[in-house]
């Protein structure tokens, strides 16, 4: 079969490398998944890695790319409302919350999120990939550094030391939460919204007592 002729097969085996990619690399890891299993595991030959994608670096960028890029253009948006919302206040900080958390609740909370890219990006927080590392952190930047203005804008006087810190908490509970919530033998009965509210109550309590009670 001549793939270039067929658009339509062209993106549905690609979609399919990805998605095998992407399951394959949160069960094993990345550096313990050969091109080989992928391909099978997505019913294309060898060779269709190199065509759609060039390598199979490549190819672990467009996995977390393809599941990233949405992700944060949702959180600029929600920001972006949330800021011409305030005009020239200070931002309430439960609403940078949410529009920090709610791309990744939607897309991760309870049996039907993304279990497979979630359980991917606990696994590169827990054991760090040398490879992706970089791409996660410079694709995050932008973002980072708007959050991290509009979180201190809400919070007056809190240390960028601090902030960075409560920040790796809270991103630390919510990735630990969300699979949670996804389990068999959850004991979480709520549905989104209410995971929301009280994840935000308790993002916020903590930031707000790091100004409160600074290190010394």
């Amino acid at each position: 079969m001549d793939q270039k002729h067929n658009p339509s097969k062209d993106t549905t085996a690609k979609e399919r490398i990805l998605d095998a990619a992407e399951l394959l690399f949160a069960e094993h890891g990345i550096a313990g998944v050969p091109v080989r299993d992928i391909t099978e595991a997505a019913g294309v030959n060898v060779a269709s890695v190199n065509y759609y994608f060039g390598s199979k670096t490549e190819l672990v960028r467009s996995v977390f790319l393809r599941r990233l890029q949405p992700i944060d253009k949702h959180r600029q948006e929600l920001l972006d409302k949330t800021e011409r919302e305030s005009g020239e206040s200070p931002p309430k900080l439960e609403a940078v919350l949410e529009a920090l958390i709610l791309p990744i609740v939607e897309r991760g909370y309870g049996k039907n999120g993304n279990k497979a890219f979630f359980q991917l990006m606990g696994r590169c927080f827990t054991n760090p990939d040398e490879t992706i590392e970089p791409l996660i952190r410079k694709h995050a930047a932008p973002t980072v550094r708007r959050f991290d203005n509009a979180l201190m804008r809400a919070l007056p006087g809190i240390a960028k030391e601090e902030l960075f810190w409560q920040v790796v908490f809270v991103m630390g509970a919510l990735h630990h939460s969300l699979p949670v919530c996804g389990s068999s033998l959850r004991h979480c009965t709520v549905e989104a919204g209410e995971f929301m509210r009280r994840f935000v109550t308790f993002a916020a309590a903590g930031l707000r007592a790091s100004v409160k009670n600074p290190r010394k």
